[in-house]
């Protein structure tokens, strides 16, 4: 029966969730977006709605966003800086392969940093969570991990981690 309920809680999401993640993020700075108050694409009320937040428990996560919002914004703008940086070591007339091979190995650890607080943001969220909420965040993920596009765009590409990470805006 809990698997039951389950898989249909998770349809339910997936249907619910699907126009939302359609529309694609929004735009920088906007709801959702960096300075956002939840994950690119997905409204922070409808988080809190699936998951039944508490007042103190929104209140605790809008807390936990907005020490995360200034650790993301330094890093996107290190990752940009270092992506103009590969740009111009490529385009250069004589490119030099030690210091391209360099920056992409700077970049890759930037991604990881960037990775770990995410990681960190996500482990705290989940502390705040009872049982319940994190089996509900635990399928909510799930879903937003089943309707995310293939690493690379329509022609597929490396794995999530290898490589450079996307371009964000």
């Amino acid at each position: 029966m809990k698997k039951t309920l389950l898989s249909t809680m998770a349809t339910l999401l997936l249907l619910a969730a699907a126009p939302l993640l359609a529309q694609g993020p929004p735009p920088p700075g906007g709801p959702g977006g960096p300075g956002g108050q939840s994950g690119p694409g997905v409204p922070k009320e409808a988080v809190a709605t699936f998951l039944k937040l508490t007042d103190a428990q929104k209140s605790a996560a809008d807390e936990l966003m907005a020490s995360m919002k200034g650790t993301l914004d330094g890093l996107d703008a290190e990752i940009k800086a270092n992506r103009e940086a590969v740009d111009a070591a490529i385009a250069a007339t004589q490119p030099d392969a030690t210091a391209i091979g360099t920056l992409v190995i700077a970049g890759r650890a930037l991604a990881a940093k960037g990775k770990a607080a995410l990681d960190g943001l996500d482990a705290s969220f989940t502390a705040l969570l009872t049982d319940e909420q994190k089996s509900r965040f635990a399928i909510f993920k799930e879903v937003l991990e089943a309707l995310r596009p293939p690493a690379g765009g329509p022609q597929g590409g490396p794995p999530s981690g290898t490589g450079m990470p996307g371009r964000r805006s």
